[in-house]
């Protein structure tokens, strides 16, 4: 585990998913015929990533006020899409967040052009999987995990978009440059160099916040 992640890796997961909308024509179950067919199953996928697509939504600046409209958009392409998808016989988990960040990135990136841009800094209204007290925490641990979360969201909105990208997926999400590479349509020599360049920038970035506050204290 890398030092970001100890620092910042921690989820608290929600007592439960978000409740996806079905309005009979976007959405919608599949019928008897078609779930004879060798697909995987929507329910399954949807339980298995939707805690990840909410973490990458988050992370990579989506604002509070889009956040759901962004989510339910991801899992209505995910639904039009998921008979045509393969799982492998290895590494399925990782297979399935490759595949759905795909989805997730040309969602987001549409979203951006048509409805918002991304915001700077984490603010204190944005719900993140981070956020999320637990009902035995105490308000030290509760202030202490707020507080990294807020300072991660800062950090991050210093990368453009695609380190950010890449910073997520493998310095908090724990996938393989190689995966990574996957997701975003890059080749591994590009990925590498590129991760590094976004945990160089980022590091820097910590290490100003750090002196920041120090200086604050004195």
């Amino acid at each position: 585990m890398s030092c970001v992640q100890k620092l910042f890796g921690h989820v608290m997961a929600p007592a439960g998913p978000p409740t996806l909308v079905e309005d009979g024509t976007s959405y919608r179950r599949p019928s008897a015929s078609e779930a004879a067919l060798p697909t995987v199953s929507f329910d399954e996928f949807y339980r298995k990533t939707w805690r990840f697509v909410l973490r990458c939504l988050g992370r990579l600046g989506v604002p509070p006020s889009a956040l759901d409209d962004v989510f339910q958009e991801v899992f209505l392409v995910v639904h039009r899409r998921l008979p045509d998808y393969q799982p492998p016989l290895e590494n399925e988990e990782q297979a399935e967040r490759v595949w759905v960040f795909q989805i997730l990135r040309f969602v987001l990136r549409s979203h951006r052009r048509q409805h918002f841009r991304k915001e700077a800094v984490f603010r204190s209204d944005s719900t993140d999987l981070e956020s999320v007290a637990a009902a035995t925490d105490t308000p030290h641990v509760i202030a202490e995990r707020s507080e990294r979360v807020r300072l991660l969201y800062e950090l991050l909105a210093t990368l453009d978009d695609g380190k950010r990208e890449l910073f997520v997926l493998v310095e908090l999400e724990g996938l393989s440059v190689r995966d990574a590479a996957s997701a975003l349509g890059l080749n591994e020599r590009t990925a590498y160099s590129r991760h590094n360049a976004a945990r160089a920038e980022f590091n820097k970035a910590f290490e100003r916040s750090r002196v920041r506050d120090e200086w604050r204290l004195k």
